[in-house]
């Protein structure tokens, strides 16, 4: 069988308005799923949770997770790369 190459066309965005909704964003990125949250509508409390539990997730799947707006972050799994000096 030839080698296939298989490219994912899917960026999951949201923008969830509680913990249990950044979950979701958790469950995207365990399917290797790269995902942007937004997380302006979270509580302060909730947003630091949330970011350094979605930190966790990538960190255990040896993805990357990057800032790119205020409030805003990709989390991207392992194999896709994420490359920001072009």
């Amino acid at each position: 069988m030839a080698d296939q190459t298989f490219y994912r066309d899917e960026i999951i965005a949201m923008s969830p308005r509680n913990f249990d909704e950044a979950k979701i964003a958790a469950e995207e990125l365990k399917d290797g799923n790269p995902t942007i949250v937004n997380f302006s509508q979270l509580t302060p409390e909730e947003r630091i949770w949330a970011i350094h539990y979605l930190n966790g997730v990538a960190f255990a799947l040896d993805g990357t997770t990057r800032e790119i707006g205020s409030q805003v972050f990709l989390f991207a799994p392992a194999n896709v790369t994420v490359d920001f000096d072009k």
